[in-house]
């Protein structure tokens, strides 16, 4: 069993700190996550079978996650905000 963990932990290292893998935890993980998300939507467009589709979805749930526990929204009519 313990060599079945360590092949474990030894395949994720490559893969743990990239965007939509690691968690979105503070403002420049939100950026790079942005980033990655705009890349790949512009190479996956509206193909939801394209091999990296799940990818996509996993960090744009991130990127939500994030957002909703960080992103305050003024709570304002539309023409209230014209000076933001």
């Amino acid at each position: 069993m313990a060599a079945d963990q360590d092949e474990s932990v030894e395949t994720w290292k490559p893969f743990k700190d990239a965007p939509g893998v690691s968690p979105v935890r503070n403002e420049r993980d939100h950026a790079l996550a942005r980033a990655t998300m705009d890349a790949l939507l512009d190479v996956i467009g509206d193909d939801k079978r394209h091999p990296l589709a799940e990818v996509l979805d996993c960090l744009a749930d991130r990127i939500r996650d994030y957002e909703e526990q960080q992103v305050r929204i003024l709570d304002a009519e539309p023409g209230e905000l014209s000076g933001f």
